[in-house]
């Protein structure tokens, strides 16, 4: 019996670079990128054979003095009130190479502005929920 041995090149892989949950951005006419502050995904389940969309997307942005997130949000809510909207999410590498692209056909859903409290000093964070009616991975 031949005892064999792989080599190091053998056991790792020639690059290896997660994606990281940090680097992406999302792009919709009528938002500012710069102001997301986090995106939950929407999930899927295949049942039967046929793909089903089981949440909305969710996201966050800051609310900062100008531009006023508040504004674009509900600016974009009316045009989007009747309509569903592309929304493209980039997932980039670690020098800003587009390296994975959702696009999502969403509809404004919900939008939570807030809370305003003189005993917190956190910055105003603006949640929004889209319902989604087409999900793809392009790449």
């Amino acid at each position: 019996m031949t005892t064999e041995t792989l080599s190091a090149n053998d056991l790792v892989p020639a690059q290896f670079e997660p994606k990281r949950s940090n680097r992406w951005i999302l792009e919709t006419d009528g938002l500012d990128a710069f102001l997301v502050k986090k995106i939950t995904l929407p999930k899927w389940s295949a049942k039967d054979g046929s793909p089903e969309i089981l949440s909305p997307l969710e996201i966050e942005l800051y609310d900062p003095i100008s531009p006023n997130a508040a504004q674009q949000i509900m600016k974009f809510c009316m045009e989007s009130s009747t309509a569903s909207r592309l929304v493209a999410i980039k997932v980039l590498d670690p020098v800003g190479t587009v390296i994975s692209r959702w696009e999502l056909t969403a509809k404004v859903r919900m939008v939570d502005f807030g809370n305003l409290d003189y005993n917190d000093g956190n910055p105003i964070v603006i949640k929004a929920s889209f319902d989604v009616s087409k999900m793809e991975l392009c790449y």
